[in-house]
């Protein structure tokens, strides 16, 4: 996971049952890997030696995710916003990947999240765009829109405009559903446009990594 900066919260939302992750990550202190992580990774596979004999681990996030969807026969559909399609680039750089990724739905407009992903008018009207309940409802339409099994969602404020008193330039919520268990995640950002963007296809990576690693062979939740 990309670290908190001190003073970040985490906490679990009591009412949902979703955990929550509020974290403030200054762009100094912002990983640098998504670069080699997303273009290139083949190259750093040692001459003569094939990918496929590399240990997962030290395979890219988005290969190792791959394997893992894959190992479960699990396929995966995306609904993002301020990532602009960036996770999507990031899962098919890896060969193979039709085998799991079925698509994703680039709703940058409140239009299409509500023509294409059914997010609910009310949910926009009293949540906003940027909020737990718009990223869940997204992942959700994503993952029924496209008919997989597992839905995962982006929406935040990249900036630099954007920005509301309570909803800050960073602000970025990332959801992720299954058939019978649903997550939300909070991030504050701090760095550029192109940098929050980055950060949030990563954290999103890790999100889905994370569920992966916890499953056991062919379940689903």
């Amino acid at each position: 996971m990309v670290p908190a900066a001190a003073g970040g919260l985490r906490g679990i939302d009591l009412d949902e049952g979703t955990l929550i992750e509020r974290r403030a990550i200054d762009k100094e202190a912002a990983p640098r890997r998504s670069g080699s992580a997303c273009y290139g990774w083949a190259r750093s596979v040692s001459p003569g030696r094939k990918f496929d004999e590399v240990p997962i681990m030290e395979r890219p996030i988005e290969a190792r995710v791959g394997e893992l969807l894959r190992r479960h026969d699990l396929s995966l559909a995306l609904a993002e916003s301020c990532t602009g399609g960036l996770l999507a680039h990031r899962l098919t750089d890896v060969a193979g990947s039709s085998d799991y990724f079925l698509g994703g739905i680039v709703a940058y407009s409140n239009t299409v999240k509500q023509g294409l992903l059914g997010v609910r008018p009310e949910t926009l009207r009293a949540e906003g765009a940027v909020s737990r309940k718009t990223a869940l409802e997204m992942a959700r339409g994503a993952r029924l829109a496209l008919g997989a099994d597992l839905g995962l969602a982006v929406t935040g404020i990249a900036g630099p405009g954007g920005a509301l008193p309570e909803k800050p330039v960073g602000l970025t919520w990332i959801a992720l559903c299954g058939p019978t268990q649903e997550q939300a995640r909070e991030f504050r950002w701090r760095g550029d446009r192109r940098l929050n963007k980055s950060q949030s296809a990563q954290a999103a990576l890790e999100i889905l990594l994370e569920y992966l690693e916890k499953l056991s062979p062919r379940a689903v939740g």
